[in-house]
């Protein structure tokens, strides 16, 4: 077990199981939390990577990943751990993201480093790759199939999630396979409560230009609105700390 949410929240989302059970929904008079990994998400506030409430089983080896590339590469085995060994489109979908996020670093490098230019040298436009939003593998998200239904009830899970300024975000990756009824009520679901879906087909995941077309605006220049870069492995998102 990961945490379990300190919050009573209607958008709290647990994340990283295959299931939601009733035994695993806690209930009280504020609301209820999960005893699975979660996160309790704000209107109009990105989930970021910087977002702080990461939870780690180990503690990160700070002093083996003093480059912002390492700590990415951490990162992106972390999240991929939440999709399961035999999940191959989820993992291969968040070593694709990664990658999304260094490649827009490096196509907006001018720009970045024109903007950071008044700190001299305490920052690099790679530290705003924090900025960008976190996935929630296996997420389960608020969709109920009637009005007032709590979870697990009227939890709905997705392949990947992420939560912009404008709300959830359920990542649907589609295979080979043909998709039927249950496809279609599922969809349903999450159009009725107003959760923007994002089909990736297997070759989106093969090529990183399908890929980056694939993701909407609320995905690029993430750092856009941001005051300054911040790191990751703070619960509080605090400044980001730099090497020695």
């Amino acid at each position: 077990m990961e945490r379990i949410s300190e919050f009573a929240h209607p958008t709290v989302i647990p994340f990283g199981a295959d299931t939601v059970t009733e035994a695993q929904v806690l209930y009280s008079r504020d609301g209820y939390t999960y005893r699975l990994p979660s996160m309790a998400l704000h209107p109009g506030e990105a989930l970021r990577l910087n977002s702080g409430g990461l939870v780690f089983g180990t503690p990160p080896p700070l002093a083996n990943l003093p480059l912002v590339a390492d700590q990415l590469g951490f990162l992106r085995g972390h999240f991929q751990h939440h999709c399961g060994i035999w999940a191959k489109n989820a993992r291969l979908f968040i070593a694709r993201y990664f990658d999304f996020i260094a490649a827009e670093i490096t196509s907006h490098r001018a720009e970045l480093e024109t903007g950071l230019e008044r700190f001299g040298s305490l920052y690099i436009p790679e530290h705003w790759a924090f900025s960008a939003l976190r996935p929630l593998p296996h997420a389960h998200l608020i969709a109920p199939e009637t009005p007032g239904e709590a979870p697990p009830g009227c939890l709905l899970r997705c392949d990947i999630a992420f939560w912009s300024a404008k709300g959830a975000i359920a990542i649907d990756l589609v295979d080979a396979s043909t998709r039927g009824a249950a496809h279609a009520r599922w969809r349903a679901r999450l159009d009725a409560a107003d959760i923007h879906v994002i089909e990736i087909r297997r070759e989106h995941l093969a090529d990183s230009d399908s890929f980056r077309v694939c993701l909407p605006d609320d995905f690029h220049a993430f750092w856009r609105g941001e005051a300054l870069p911040t790191g990751p492995f703070r619960a509080d998102a605090g400044p980001l700390v730099l090497p020695a």
